[in-house]
This record gives C-alpha cells, structure tokens and sequence, in this order.
C-alpha cells in the first residue's frame, strides 16, 4: 500500500486534478498585486493585464480571477483578497488587531492558512469518496479517521502561518516548531460522522484563533471563548465537497469544481431561516435524557412551528450534516447531555464554538441551554457541553424551557 498523502504514479487515484495546473497562493497575490493592499493586476474580458485596478468591491466576478475562465466568479482565496480591509477592521474592531511586525499581513496569513486546510479537505474528500474501493488508502472508517488528522497536522505545519494545531484526534495540543511558527491557532475535527455505524455524510470542522501571548504559545492561548474566533468553518463531503465559511461577515459557501480543483463561491450571504419545522436529535437516548430535556422536547413536538406547520425529526447522526440541513432550511439541531454524558458529548473548542460562530453569523442562535456558546470560555481542550443551534425562534423556545422549568425548581 502506496504511504497515505505521497504521489501516485496512476492519474486516476483521485488526486489527480490536485496536481495539474493548480495555482499556488503566492502565484496568484503575486497576479493580484495585492500585498499593498492599494490596486490589482487583472485581466481584462481580452485576456490582456490591466494594472492599477483598485480594489472594489463592485469590481464585475469575470475579472477576479487571473488564468481562469470569467465564468468561474470568486474562490476561497479571491474572496479573502478582495475582503482584505474588511478582514482587517474586523480584526481592529474586535481587539484583536493585525500584526504588522516582520513585515507580516494577517490578509496574507489567512489565505495561506486557508490554503492548507482546502488542501487538506480536498486530499481527505478523495478518500473517504474512495472508501471501501479495492485502491483505496483504507477500507477502514477509523483507520481514515487516522489518516485524516496526520495530513491536517502535515499540511498545517508546513505553511509557517500556524503556532499551534488543536485536534479532536489528540489528546494534546501540538506546537508548531519555532522554526516554522506563525501567530495563529487553528482548532479541528478532522473527520466528522464517525460513529457506529459510520454516517455516509462525513465533514470536518475548524477555527482559527489569533495567539495572544508572545513567544511560544500556552494553554491560555487555546482556551479562548468563540467570541475570538477569527474565521471557521465546516466541511461537508456529499455528492459534491462544500465549506461553508465566515470570517465574521456571513456565511458564505464555496463548491469544489473537481475540474479546476477550485472551492467556488455558490451561496452567498447565506441566512438562517427566523423558525422552521425540523427539529435533529438522537431521540434513541430519550430514556437517558433529564427529565429537562424531556419536557423540553415533549413541548417542541407538541408546539406547532412558527408557520403552523407540524414539527418533524429529521436526524443523519453526522453534526456537520445534520447542522447544514438546518442553516439552509431552518429549525435546531440539538445535542443534549444524557446518563452517560452527564457533561454533553460534543467539545466547545474544536466543534461547538466553530459552528456556533456560523450560526450566529448566519443570523441563528446557538446556545448550551442556558447561554450563548461563544459565551463560554473552554474549561480544558476536550471541554464537552449540550448544544443547541439553528433558527432564532425555535433556539428561544428551547431555552425559556429550560429558563422556566429553573425557575419552577426555585420555588418549589
């Protein structure tokens, strides 16, 4: 068996499309010219290069992307580009500031970070869509989940921008080398939806936080609330690979093209849905769950939605997959505590505070049944808690449940 991530001699073992023709971040800032963050060199409907172009944001989609055919509109790295000093206000707004030491350029840091982790989603969405083939790396769901955290690790490492890397899949942070470290943190759950039986849609989920401490980073640099968080997103490998991403102006998603090997922007601006009628949970743990939890979900089911539909379960068991079912239609997905997960199963860091970050962004509310999860500052790297994410009205009636059946337990 040919060593997971090194290149195959057959152009069909799926990576092929990553290998031909595919630009490299610097080849296209350097196309761009946007390292002084005043103009940019494109190409005009004739293909000739047009300098001095200012950067704007009504600057038409068929000339934001050097070398590649107009109709193809932003990708993940166009898009950052021509946010640059939106990414940078926000960044000032929110205390965090950029760091302009060593000639460095936090617009620059994002996208090769995000660089790594397309490259990453693309090399480990080649596999798990090969899953179970005669070639394929393994036929193994745990053993993929294996090789999924090595090539994040690998490929985190190797781009210089990162300090240290947080993974569902170690039990302790890992530090960068100091050769090779950057100022920011990246948070992950490398692949999604592994539970028995293994979910069919898989994902991975992510965070980027700014270090906060000089020289080497600490604990305290990892256990910062989601309020922090610079940028996150998920991945979802279904029919088609998609990351649904903000860097705190929305949430925007991006399709793989497998023909150019290319995330490109296809839902804009997207929204959460104010009520809806889907409701997710594991009602296999019903007779595991507080009696809160309970009467909670026996007045969601009995409540008709917002529009007077009735409510229905709709339940994949994979959290990326179930979570983007309800940011594109709306209702709450939800993760309760139970008997054997006193604390909740899922973990702030690297999965309820990213997602929660999306919610909010996308107009939804995610909260632990008692406050907002951006709210709460992680306890430990594998801290767990309840979650309950999606539209605004549906998060708000679980919650004054929860705030009443309280207030019933005071009194009594």
């Amino acid at each position: 068996m040919q060593e997971w991530g090194a290149e195959a001699e057959d152009p069909e073992d799926g990576f092929g499309d990553m290998r031909r023709g595919v630009r490299t971040v610097e080849e296209m800032l350097d196309d761009l010219n946007v390292m002084n963050g005043s103009s940019l060199r494109l190409p005009s409907q004739k293909g000739e290069m047009v300098d001095e172009v200012p950067v704007d944001p009504s600057v038409e989609d068929d000339m934001l992307i050097p070398g590649l055919p107009p109709q193809v509109g932003h990708t993940i790295t166009t898009y950052l580009i021509g946010s640059r000093n939106q990414i940078l206000k926000l960044l000032d707004d929110s205390g965090l500031g950029h760091d302009e030491s060593e000639g460095s350029d936090s617009v620059h840091d994002l996208v090769m970070i995000l660089t790594s982790i397309t490259t990453a989603i693309k090399t480990v969405g080649a596999q798990v869509k090969r899953l179970g083939l005669p070639r394929a790396a393994t036929a193994n769901p745990k053993v993929l989940n294996q090789l999924a955290n090595e090539t994040w690790i690998n490929t985190l490492r190797s781009n210089r921008r990162c300090s240290m890397l947080v993974s569902e899949d170690r039990e302790e942070p890992v530090i960068v080398d100091q050769e090779s470290m950057g100022r920011y943190i990246v948070v992950f759950d490398p692949l999604t939806g592994l539970a028995e039986p293994p979910c069919e849609d898989m994902g991975a989920i992510f965070g980027i936080f700014r270090q906060r401490s000089q020289g080497l980073p600490n604990l305290d640099d990892v256990t910062q609330p989601g309020r922090q968080i610079v940028a996150a997103g998920y991945a979802l490998y279904g029919s088609s690979t998609v990351i649904m991403f903000s860097i705190g102006d929305g949430v925007h998603g991006f399709t793989l093209d497998p023909t150019m090997s290319e995330f490109i922007l296809t839902h804009e601006n997207v929204k959460i849905p104010f009520a809806g009628h889907i409701y997710a949970v594991n009602e296999g743990h019903t007779s595991s769950f507080r009696d809160p939890v309970r009467r909670m979900l026996t007045e969601l089911k009995s409540e008709p939605a917002l529009d007077g539909s009735k409510r229905q379960l709709r339940y994949v068991g994979s959290m990326v997959a179930d979570l983007h079912r309800t940011i594109m239609y709306g209702g709450v997905y939800m993760y309760p505590e139970y008997n054997q997960q006193p604390a909740g199963r899922l973990k702030l860091l690297y999965e309820a505070a990213p997602l929660a970050f999306l919610v909010e962004q996308a107009g939804g509310q995610a909260s632990n049944g008692e406050k907002p999860i951006l709210d709460i500052i992680p306890q430990s790297v594998h801290h767990r808690l309840p979650v309950y994410m999606g539209s605004e009205d549906d998060v708000s009636f679980i919650t004054g449940c929860f705030r009443r059946y309280r207030e019933n337990v005071h009194l009594d």
